[in-house]
């Protein structure tokens, strides 16, 4: 349905534009034909054109419409009728909710003159959703950096489609077929993002941990003090609320599955001062 005359304008990286007898839609938002440069989904009808899937009534039903088939790749008809492919509707990207193709981030890539290969993947991001992260490998003999690769894309990208992280390999996992394995990429990254999780983690326990010890050990030097002006004070310091039964308490009540020997050590020294509480 899209393609080049031999004799007609060519526009390398496109589609091509309609061929005669065939009628070419871009849906956009809403179901309303998208305006020139503006992303959609590729909406054909013609002679060659299918009724609809052998024996598979659902698929037809969500392809074919009214003898027009919605092919679920999304493109872009630039200002001079060309066609551009994005990718696969299954392919887009919810970056802070604005769409994003994989394709296009590749595409825009492989036009750095050092860059061989470019692929993007989508990772899980708790703020934005997705973000997309790109893998790249550099031509022979060339030379890449990360910081230059994510300029280059500002230059040629929508702000919000620059890849947030960018890693440049030698090669890339492929499968028989020679295809770069993305499920492989997208299993290498999430195993990496759970790390990294793993990290953080680790550092907050132990500022809190840090904390609890910073925050008990001043408690003893306070009761130390409390000790020494009640051994200089006439005046006797009474309660009925004794130290060491709040402090058991407190013991018997925390003790979950983290329960640090240090912390106990604290608790123990806090025990033998045997302070009786002013409330």
């Amino acid at each position: 349905a899209l393609g080049t005359s031999p004799v007609g304008e060519y526009r390398v990286g496109s589609l091509g534009k309609p061929c005669p007898g065939y009628e070419v839609h871009v849906q956009g938002a809403g179901g309303r034909e998208a305006d020139a440069d503006e992303t959609g989904e590729l909406v054909i009808s013609g002679p060659g054109v299918v009724q609809g899937y052998f024996n598979l009534p659902g698929d037809t039903e969500r392809t074919f419409h009214h003898g027009a088939c919605y092919t679920g790749d999304m493109v872009r008809r630039d200002a001079d009728g060309f066609y551009h492919f994005l990718g696969r509707r299954s392919g887009l990207m919810k970056v802070a909710g604005l769409k994003v193709y994989p394709l296009e981030i590749e595409t825009a890539l492989l036009q750095h003159p050092d860059i061989e290969e470019a692929v993007v993947i989508s990772l899980p991001d708790s703020l934005r959703g997705e973000v997309p992260k790109v893998f790249v490998v550099p031509k022979p003999s060339a030379q890449l950096d990360v910081k230059e690769i994510r300029s280059f894309c500002r230059e040629h990208l929508a702000d919000y489609k620059v890849p947030s992280q960018i890693e440049i390999r030698s090669d890339l996992p492929r499968m028989e077929t020679g295809k770069v394995s993305l499920a492989e990429l997208a299993q290498e990254a999430l195993d990496e993002l759970a790390e990294d999780e793993l990290k953080s983690l680790q550092r907050r326990v132990y500022s809190i941990d840090s904390k609890i010890l910073e925050l008990l050990n001043a408690r003893v030097e306070l009761v130390q003090r409390i000790m020494t002006l009640r051994g200089k004070s006439d005046q006797p310091l009474h309660s009925s609320i004794r130290g060491d039964e709040v402090i058991a308490r407190v013991i018997e009540e925390n003790k979950g599955p983290i329960y640090d020997e240090a912390v106990e050590e604290i608790f123990k020294k806090i025990l033998a001062l045997d302070l009786i509480i002013q409330p």
